[in-house]
């Protein structure tokens, strides 16, 4: 009788804690970008400023769906539908750009002291003759649900024009 009661026990506890998330240990994180492409997310957002962030649920993704898509015709007021049970969306915004020369793409994530460390390389490719076309890239990526402390490190790179 006792093991029967210490292995519905067991069970039960197991089925109460299927559903809470893990936080991760410490070192490097996967990091889902939203985008398979080796680009920005999209280059026709409307955040005009320089912006990073995490998102940790679905109203905050609204809000921030519909700056990252707002140049589209009707603008979204609603992003998709994500399941925030078991991840959080970063985001890094270059700000606005009068050529299309700029482009911002998320690199890794890590778990550092307890910090969630998110890289990325912002693109430089002022030395290429560029159309004047107004740009505010964006990139996205899925990381593990996170509710702690957050840190975005820039790398730059200036690509040649070939």
């Amino acid at each position: 009788m006792s093991r029967l009661l210490v292995l519905t026990l067991a069970a039960f506890l197991v089925a109460c804690t299927a559903d809470i998330p893990v936080a991760p240990g410490e070192g490097p994180i996967g990091l889902s970008r939203l985008r398979a492409q080796p680009t920005a997310y999209t280059d026709q957002s409307v955040i005009e400023s320089p912006e990073v962030g995490i998102v940790r649920g679905q109203h905050e993704w609204d809000g921030l769906y519909s700056r990252v898509m707002g140049r589209m015709a009707p603008p979204p007021t609603t992003g998709p539908r994500l399941a925030f049970g078991d991840s959080s969306i970063v985001y890094v915004a270059a700000g606005w750009y009068p050529t299309p020369s700029r482009d911002v793409v998320l690199d890794s994530a890590a778990i550092e002291s307890g910090v969630l460390v998110v890289h990325y390389t912002e693109i430089n490719r002022i030395a290429c003759n560029a159309a004047a076309v107004t740009v505010a890239p964006v990139d996205l990526g899925q990381v593990p649900r996170w509710a702690g402390s957050v840190r975005f490190v820039q790398h730059d790179s200036v690509p040649g024009c070939g």
